[in-house]
């Protein structure tokens, strides 16, 4: 493989000690309040084409971690807002089993399994035989039964799964077993995430981690809505991060639903499978870089329960914040 040269030599000035940044120069004992000074000084700065382009990283629950940019679509005292596709992988790592539709849809599946596990006792059955044995007429009308319930609460599940916005292939009723493992193993991700701005004109980032959660459908739709019809088509085309034959694919499903609204009063429906998420901040990190890379580092974060502070390093803030500063 062909070295890259030169790397090791790339160099850009930063900022001098003269124009360092320190707790006495933050504009407020809170975050939030921070976060918003920094970002409109960058809004205004005319070579940050997009100062509100974030990376957003997530982890399964095992730790494996990804990492894409995405662009911030709000931000207030409740936290940072994007809109994604709920197919997409960020999505997956993020599925949280306090959304009441996954809680519901997890209670069938759990009904499913007590059910069948009920009957398996019955016949002596450690586990889900590939073939029905030979049962007896009370057998045989209990089982009809649990099939029929479990075909109810298999359907019901899926009901509660595409409501909030998962997708899922369908699974025969006597598998539904594999449709618990394989909720599961989606239902229980690892619902936090970390977001960075990187504004190099100004030689400053900002990264903030927090817990995420969706924001309603009524929400996502009037942000949908008011989007760009392109933007609006360009969503309902795509099953973001699936598997394509060709660019062709994608460009010809684009043209036909183009043809499909060409009607400019006609509204262009939300995917089910789109909507909006809430980043809630429980840190943020305040970074302006140094040519002598003794960067500039004063985060912001949540105490925690029950935890005592060095008050000669820990500053307290405002509104059940405190902040530090960190060696670069």
């Amino acid at each position: 493989m062909a070295e890259v040269s030169g790397v090791s030599d790339m160099r850009s000035p930063y900022r001098t000690h003269g124009d360092s940044f320190d707790v006495d120069d933050l504009v407020s004992r809170e975050p939030f309040l921070q976060f918003k000074n920094w970002f409109e000084e960058a809004k205004l700065e005319p070579n940050i084409e997009e100062a509100n382009a974030m990376a957003l990283a997530t982890a399964t629950k095992n730790g494996s971690p990804s990492v894409r940019m995405v662009l911030m679509k709000g931000f207030d005292k409740n936290g940072i807002v994007f809109y994604t596709n709920y197919n997409s992988r960020k999505a997956a790592e993020l599925v949280c089993l306090t959304d009441t539709l996954l809680v519901r849809a997890r209670t069938c599946l759990s009904y499913c399994y007590n059910l069948s596990q009920s009957w398996l006792n019955d016949i002596n059955q450690a586990s889900p035989p590939p073939k029905k044995p030979k049962l007896d007429k009370k057998q045989r009308d209990k089982l009809y039964d649990v099939e029929k319930r479990t075909r109810e609460q298999v359907c019901l599940a899926a009901t509660f799964l595409v409501r909030a916005g998962m997708s899922y292939c369908y699974i025969p009723s006597q598998s539904w077993y594999v449709l618990l493992q394989t909720f599961l193993v989606r239902a229980e991700e690892n619902p936090k995430c970390s977001c960075m701005f990187y504004w190099e004109q100004l030689k400053r980032s900002i990264r903030v981690e927090g817990s995420v959660s969706r924001l309603s459908k009524e929400k996502s739709e009037e942000y949908f809505n008011s989007r760009p019809r392109p933007s609006q088509l360009g969503a309902l085309s795509s099953n973001q991060g699936s598997i394509v034959d060709s660019r062709k694919t994608i460009s010809d499903r684009f043209k036909s639903l183009s043809e499909t609204y060409k009607d400019e009063d006609k509204t262009i429906p939300k995917p089910d499978c789109w909507g909006g998420y809430l980043v809630t901040p429980d840190l943020f990190e305040f970074w302006q870089g140094q040519t002598t890379r003794l960067h500039d580092r004063i985060c912001f974060r949540r105490l925690a329960t029950g935890e005592k502070v060095d008050e000669k390093l820990t500053h307290i803030g405002e509104d059940g914040w405190v902040f530090e500063r960190l060696e670069p």
